[in-house]
């Protein structure tokens, strides 16, 4: 589609980026006009693609250059849809067929650095770019750790995930993302929305405009940076899974769970359909795992009572102190065993969790063999259309 230029705006900006930072690319343009619903990613790559997309796709560096594109878009009548890192499931980043004036795409992968790392208060200030693994392997580095485990942190940013109100796959220890975030320096049309001075852990006097920002979808403003919590490396980390008759039992196991004071950083409990397809993603067993499956199948079944078409399972992550996890691993062992759960082993724990990272890559296969939205509902990337509930 051809872009629709405003001359005005575009002689204006011209004088505030140099070229490389600003794209015309009909690629570009294209990546920066869809989310990863599975209906963006069919039409994309086998429907009938995305009729409106940004007309210009730009990369700022600095707030300078985000506060200055924000007053020439105002002056000139000109649309700004923030971009982070793409992985969105709102359509916060489609382009409504109907609108006339220009739009362009305001990327801030450019501003993703760590400003500073307050180990002792615990807090650092990272900018908004920021992808979520690269976050967590720089803070590594001072033994700390941000703990927000999104399925999609392999390239969702700090920005974005305020932007969308975002809970982790570990909330229960580490919690959703206001929870986290402490500040926010953001743009908007009234100009920088910049740091409390003199900010501290935690602040008793006043009220906090800012939590505005938190699910606004980059409707009001362009988030910059954020000082956020921190917390120290987890001194071990444990897997674990049960497997219970059926989903119902599963179920009253989470309800009760979800009562105690203390929790494991992550719990989440899937279906009998998602089981199957899990287990059908395992590597092609050994002659011994393969018999080994067999008994534990003939043993669910015929000493248990468990029915494999009905069963679901509970994966689970244990993380902090060697006591900490201990103490979490009492009552979760404790309670399953209410619900009659058995336990499925560390290495299946393991697996289900790191399935959840790679729902959309599976997805995307899917869809290469034919399978479509109109027609399956199998792999929707951020919403599971089989019972699926997490703590």
């Amino acid at each position: 589609m051809k872009p629709i230029v405003n001359r005005a705006f575009l002689k204006t900006i011209e004088e505030i980026f140099h070229s490389g930072q600003l794209s015309w690319d009909a690629q570009q343009r294209l990546r920066h006009g869809h989310g990863h619903t599975q209906e963006d990613v069919y039409s994309i790559n086998f429907g009938v693609g995305i009729g409106r997309v940004p007309d210009l796709v730009v990369f700022p560096e600095s707030v300078r250059q985000v506060e200055r594109l924000i007053e020439s878009a105002v002056t000139c009548d000109v649309c700004l849809i923030p971009y982070g890192g793409g992985t969105n499931v709102s359509q916060a980043l489609r382009c409504p067929e109907v609108e006339s004036r220009m739009i362009v795409s305001v990327d801030i992968s450019r501003m993703d650095k760590i400003r500073w790392v307050d180990p002792e208060n615990r807090l650092a200030c990272i900018e908004a770019g920021a992808v979520g693994r690269h976050i967590e392997a720089a803070l590594g580095h001072h033994g700390l750790c941000l703990g927000h485990e999104p399925d999609s942190m392999e390239f969702s940013t700090l920005g974005g995930w305020i932007a969308t109100k975002a809970s982790g796959m570990k909330r229960n220890q580490y919690g959703n993302i206001e929870d986290i975030t402490l500040d926010v320096e953001a743009v908007s049309a009234s100009g920088v929305l910049a740091f409390t001075p003199n900010i501290a852990p935690r602040q008793s006097v006043g009220s906090d405009p800012k939590t505005f920002i938190f699910g606004s979808e980059g409707n009001t403003c362009i988030i910059t940076a954020a000082v956020v919590k921190l917390r120290p490396l987890p001194a071990v980390r444990y897997y674990g899974s049960f497997v219970f008759p059926c989903f119902e039992s599963g179920i009253q196991f989470m309800k009760e769970m979800s009562q105690e004071s203390v929790q494991p950083a992550s719990i989440r409990l899937v279906d009998n359909m998602q089981l199957r397809f899990s287990q059908a993603l395992k590597p092609t067993p050994t002659l011994w795992a393969s018999l080994k499956s067999r008994f534990e199948a003939k043993y669910l079944g015929l000493v248990k009572g468990f029915n494999l078409h009905e069963m679901a399972a509970c994966t689970l992550v244990f993380e902090g102190k060697k006591m900490d996890v201990q103490r979490q691993q009492q009552i979760v062992h404790k309670k399953a065993k209410k619900f009659h759960g058995l336990e499925a082993g560390a290495e299946n724990g393991r697996r289900g969790y790191e399935m959840t990272f790679a729902i959309a890559y599976i997805r995307d296969c899917v869809m290469s063999l034919g399978c479509s939205p109109s027609h399956s509902r199998l792999l929707v990337h951020g919403a599971m259309p089989w019972g699926y509930t997490k703590m």
